[in-house]
């Protein structure tokens, strides 16, 4: 069931694919929690490794001039009473 799941979503984490195979594991008579599916594909190595986030600091020289403009032009004043 698991692998079936996951061939279509390889991502899909525990809790979600829990929910999507619990109608089928009551059907077959499977009497798995959660925690137990937790547990299950722990022990066969089938857990997700949450990908890292990353926050790009710096601005690169392609994207650098860009950034500048942008920022630039939000800054001009169209009119001498205006403020910033």
């Amino acid at each position: 069931m698991v692998l079936e799941v996951r061939r279509h979503m390889p991502r899909l984490g525990t809790r979600k694919l829990y929910q999507l195979i619990e109608p089928e594991l009551k059907a077959a008579g499977i009497k798995l929690g959660r925690d137990g599916l937790f547990d299950y594909l722990r022990q066969h190595q089938m857990l997700i490794k949450p990908r890292r986030n990353y926050t790009r600091t710096t601005l690169y020289p392609d994207n650098l001039e860009q950034a500048l403009d942008e920022e630039v032009s939000s800054s001009v004043r169209k009119d001498g009473n205006q403020c910033a």
